[in-house]
Formats: structure tokens, sequence, C-alpha cells
């Protein structure tokens, strides 16, 4: 009897450390396997190790993902090299009686009755001038009105626009500068004492 109790204790004491060890191998096999498992781990390899892309580990912008600002070029400087007039620094141009035309006899005959009655305010609404001689492109329209200078020796001239084309002036009609030609001005007040405007 006494021999029968030995037996089963030394028999559960083998099976409990039995139990045990394979419960130590198996949580250590299970570890291992574990973090073998994980994709891309590597023991051997460190974050330290790790490649950085170029464009951070610089810290430079990549030129192609930004946009390029527009360079600043200095205005275009207009060429005054076949203009027969001189133009001053606030661009103002003086045209000289030989860019305006003489007006026959009769003509200024008609052009001095017109002025005297436009004197007494008896002028007809077609015709009307004043003491402004400087004009810019903009104020004239050759298709609409004819304009007259009455200088201080009291003559008339015809101020035309193909003789103001003779001036070589690059910012009149059709020149290299005319969309810059707001930025002049055309003075008469050399040979004119007004001017006066005759509609067609």
């Amino acid at each position: 009897m006494r021999l029968k109790k030995i037996m089963v204790l030394a028999f559960v004491a083998f099976v409990a450390g039995y139990f045990l060890a394979c419960s130590d191998s198996a949580s250590t096999l299970e570890m291992d396997d574990g973090i073998g498992n994980i994709p891309g781990y590597n023991p051997a390899w460190s974050a330290s190790s790790k490649e950085t892309p170029e464009s951070s580990s610089s810290g430079e912008v990549v030129t192609s993902s930004t946009t390029p600002e527009p360079s600043s070029s200095a205005e275009q400087e207009i060429d005054f090299g076949d203009s027969k007039i001189q133009v001053d620094g606030s661009g103002v141009a003086v045209i000289t009686d030989e860019y305006m035309e003489a007006v026959s006899d009769d003509e200024a005959l008609e052009l001095d009755d017109l002025k005297q009655a436009f004197d007494y305010n008896e002028a007809p609404s077609t015709f009307t001038g004043g003491d402004k001689t400087r004009f810019s492109v903009d104020d004239f329209d050759f298709s609409k009105n004819e304009y007259y200078c009455y200088t201080e020796s009291q003559e008339w001239l015809e101020i035309s626009k193909e003789k103001l084309l003779e001036t070589g002036l690059p910012f009149l009609w059709g020149g290299s500068a005319f969309e810059s030609r707001e930025g002049f001005l055309l003075s008469f007040e050399t040979p004119c004492g007004s001017i006066f405007i005759k509609k067609n």
C-alpha cells in the first residue's frame, strides 16, 4: 500500500515536470516564431542604417514641383532712331509748322469767317476751338474732323494725319510704339496760338 502511494506520487511529479518543461519550451518557440514571422523584420537591421530619400535629407525643394516666378524683364525702350522730332523727358513732342499743311486762299477766307463768328459766339456747332495746344494721339479723329492751327501771325495751317506721320514718331498710327501712345503728347504751341476743329 505504501509502495503504491510512492509510485503514484512519483508518476504525478513526473507528469508535472514534463508539462512544465514542455510549457517553457513551447513559450520560447512561440516567441521566436512570432518575431520571426513579422514581415520585414531583421534583427541585424536598425533604424540608423535605413536609407532616407535625398529630398528629405537634403531639405531641398524639388524644382519640378514648383512654379517658376516670372522673370522681371526691363521695359522695352522705344526706338526714336527714325524720328525727325525730339521727344522730351515728359513725353512731349513739339510739332513744328513744317509738319502741317498750308491751306488754299479760299479755305483761309472761309476759316477767317468761321473764326470771326466764333469770337462773337455766333459760329455753328460744327466749328469749335480753344487755347489747348497739346493733344494725345487719341484726341484726333481724322475721319470725322478737320484740325487747323491758327498761328500767331494769323495764318492757317492744317493738321493732317499724313503730315504728322512724316515726323517718324513711333507712337503715332501704325508705329512700332503705338500701344504706348498714352504716355506721349503732341505739342503745337510753338507755331499755333490756338487750334480749331471743323466737323466734316
